[in-house]
């Protein structure tokens, strides 16, 4: 595995990154909005995933007019 496992992020990570509660970070990977992954009791989260998710959110203003 060439990932270290360092830069996981952690559920209050993702929480304050995305300026939500840690509750709703667990509503979004219940929901399969966020790519979460089960190590032990915890959930962490690769920030790639992350940066994918808000890549793939994103709002074209082009697109919405």
């Amino acid at each position: 595995m060439t990932e270290n496992t360092a830069q996981w992020l952690k559920v209050i990570d993702v929480a304050k990154l995305l300026s939500v509660s840690t509750v709703t970070v667990h509503r979004m990977v219940h929901r399969g909005e966020l790519i979460g992954h089960k190590i032990g009791k915890l959930v962490k989260f690769r920030p790639i995933e992350i940066e994918e998710y808000l890549k793939n959110t994103r709002i074209d203003q082009k697109k919405n007019l």
